[in-house]
């Protein structure tokens, strides 16, 4: 079976498994992109499914496990967007519902996880209230989010509240380089940095060779800041990257250019610690003018809120046009 054990879940794990006949009915897992909230909730449903748990894991090897390693167990439920959907749609809401009313086939109680939580339709939420309001007995539901705050309060309450957090560096590092066996400890300081710290994220960076496309956003960024680029180019090119990814990383950018504007303001900028594209240490490549806290601060908002709307239906290019001219317009202030 697939190694879902992480090692910064040492301690959630521990709690979950201590005794599983006191489970509440409904369990939220929270946290930053990347640090394997969905990798603990198979984890947790694997174990809660199998027949023959050793010291707290699943065996592996029962029916159960095995029928869920081959993607057909009748009593293990997954839900997520379908595919080329952002939403989960109301009618996978109640089909969970319909589900959890079933007698169980094999483990006695059936298990639903639900990810990202967040995606869910009003219509979806509202129907998954009713679940959580009357749970059927035994059965427990799985909710995954990165984005707690976009879950109503009526889910929140009624639900087990659990943040997984970043690990430290020094573990993520270490994990990293184990499954990456190319990566030294300066490359995995450095797509730490660029994953806000999250190992998965991390990872998955390293895959998608996101220094290549790092430097890209750079030259982005730059060249519109400039006006020497032409935004819809950018954008058009940032959408096909990952609009999220893109975002991601210009809150970073945005981060390192007030940490500089804030030395440099208090004529302290030599060795500059922890940024994240240490090429601004040296040469901005920016419009030489003096920038304005307030403004780069309240830009870095616009970032924040433009990445909460990428799960709403809406147009991803024309997000990522006034994202790119609202930040040719600061540079130009």
């Amino acid at each position: 079976m697939k190694n879902y054990t992480l090692p910064w879940h040492d301690v959630i794990w521990s709690k979950l498994t201590k005794d599983v006949n006191k489970l509440p009915h409904a369990i939220l897992f929270s946290g930053q992109t990347g640090v394997g909230k969905k990798r603990l909730a198979e984890r947790f449903a694997i174990f809660l499914l199998c027949e023959s748990p050793v010291e707290n894991e699943a065996c592996g090897i029962c029916k159960s496990c095995k029928l869920i390693a081959a993607g057909n167990h009748p009593d293990y439920i997954f839900i997520t967007p379908e595919e080329k959907k952002k939403i989960i749609s109301v009618d996978q809401t109640r089909e969970v519902s319909r589900q959890l009313q079933l007698k169980s086939h094999i483990a006695g109680k059936k298990v639903a996880i639900i990810y990202p939580a967040e995606s869910m339709n009003v219509n979806a939420a509202n129907s998954l209230l009713k679940i959580l309001e009357e749970p059927p007995l035994d059965n427990i539901i799985i909710l995954v989010t990165s984005k707690i705050s976009h879950l109503p309060m009526t889910i929140k309450s009624r639900c087990i509240k659990i943040s997984v957090n970043l690990p430290n560096h020094d573990l993520a590092a270490s994990w990293l380089q184990m499954q990456e066996s190319n990566v030294d400890i300066d490359n995995a300081a450095s797509l730490l940095k660029c994953a806000g710290g999250a190992p998965l994220l991390a990872q998955s960076l390293l895959a998608k060779d996101f220094s290549q496309t790092r430097m890209q956003l750079l030259d982005d960024v730059s060249g519109i800041a400039r006006q020497q680029s032409d935004f819809s180019a950018c954008a058009k090119r940032w959408k096909e990257t990952g609009a999220d990814l893109c975002l991601m990383w210009f809150q970073g950018f945005m981060a390192d250019l007030i940490k500089i504007t804030m030395a440099n303001t208090a004529k302290t900028s030599n060795n500059l610690p922890g940024l994240t594209n240490i090429e601004l240490s040296s040469d901005l490549k920016l419009p030489k003018k003096t920038l304005n806290l307030r403004q780069l601060f309240e830009f870095s908002d616009v970032l924040s809120e433009s990445r909460k709307l990428l799960n709403a239906p809406m147009d991803e290019l024309l997000l990522l046009e006034d994202i790119l001219v609202r930040w040719q317009g600061l540079m130009k202030a």
